[in-house]
């Protein structure tokens, strides 16, 4: 079976968001960090995704890593790649969203190469009315026009779907935080959905209240980048030039979904003591020579059930005596199968 016919358009964009999970050099090197963006999304945000565009490698840097992406033979092999994962993209996306895909792998490349984020400040579930806020901010830069044109044609496209081509409709124009938007037609059910720019950042809002927010953001920086406790914990994960970067509000995720999926649900969320998390977060980007990818899990109270893994002392130079050293890729963990066995066990 083809590997297309397994893997969704969501999961592919995942993988290339995040890496897969993996340190992969994704973006290198990065170009400099807006510090406007962190800034911009909401305090309390939920889910925060930031990732730093891509700029020309520099083949005599102290980095190994971007130097060799300044290789010619790897920039040639990370082309074929990047075309063979395109091409992927692409027929996924015609098999799941049709003509649509037209419009959003333009923006996707747009996206790709300029700076920005992506974030979730607020939810709700049903039996709760649901609803949705958030919204992406890119630094469009010397970019700002070709983002322009790509927002009008996406605005052509759904006008026509949503009129059935008879072009009755239009869009609806506002004035957020002294910045023009154009909100699309969805219906009242739907939370509204409105583009514009504020400088060279092109917003898209998700939710009534959230354009004026995001214009206020970038202009004042009261947001996620004041907050207190989401700049410790990004301290604890700090790269020299960050490539991208990843933050969650897990417990407020889980009351939520909790609150929405019933009893049962917080019963085995407790038994695998993953209510014992409290944040995540994580970067990834040039550091020294090398590469590096941190992650760290903010917890509460003594670890239970799945947490337990992670108690014990951490990996030593004996540990990883035994790979050999002209190792081209190792990976090495700790893991206890009984204690492991006994967790299962509870939760079932």
């Amino acid at each position: 079976m083809a590997a297309a016919s397994v893997a969704g358009i969501g999961e592919i964009l995942m993988l290339l968001l995040l890496g897969g999970g993996l340190p992969v050099p994704v973006g290198v090197p990065p170009k400099a960090e807006d510090p406007a963006l962190v800034r911009a999304a909401p305090a309390g945000t939920v889910l925060f995704l930031e990732w730093f565009g891509a700029s020309k490698a520099d083949p005599h840097s102290p980095n190994l890593t971007e130097r060799l992406v300044a290789n010619e033979e790897i920039q040639a092999c990370f082309n074929k790649v990047s075309s063979a994962v395109g091409k992927l993209m692409e027929r996924e996306m015609r098999r799941e969203i049709g003509p649509f895909t037209d419009q959003i792998v333009p923006l996707l490349k747009f996206l790709y190469k300029n700076p920005g984020c992506l974030f979730i400040s607020d939810f709700s579930l049903p039996p709760h009315e649901p609803g949705l806020s958030g919204g992406i901010i890119i630094n469009a830069g010397e970019d700002a026009a070709e983002a322009g044109r790509i927002m009008r044609e996406l605005e052509n496209f759904v006008l026509q779907g949503l009129s059935g081509g008879r072009g009755q409709i239009s869009m609806r124009t506002f004035q957020a935080g002294g910045t023009a938007f154009r909100a699309f037609p969805l219906p009242p059910v739907v939370p509204q959905i409105a583009w514009g720019f504020s400088g060279n950042h092109l917003i898209l809002a998700i939710g009534n209240e959230m354009p004026e927010k995001l214009v206020s953001g970038l202009k004042e920086g009261f947001g996620l980048g004041k907050n207190a406790e989401f700049v410790s914990l990004l301290e604890k994960v700090s790269v020299e030039r960050p490539t991208s970067r990843f933050y969650l509000d897990f417990a407020r995720l889980v009351d939520k979904v909790g609150s929405a999926a019933g009893p049962e649900f917080v019963r085995v969320f407790d038994a695998m003591g993953l209510r014992g998390i409290r944040a995540i977060v994580a970067q990834q980007g040039l550091e020294g020579e090398g590469f590096a990818s941190k992650s760290f899990f903010k917890t509460q109270g003594v670890p239970a059930g799945f947490l337990r893994l992670c108690e014990g002392t951490p990996l030593g130079d004996r540990d990883l005596a035994i790979i050999p050293g002209d190792s081209t890729i190792a990976a090495a963990f700790k893991f206890n199968a009984e204690a492991m066995y006994r967790e299962i066990l509870t939760v079932l």
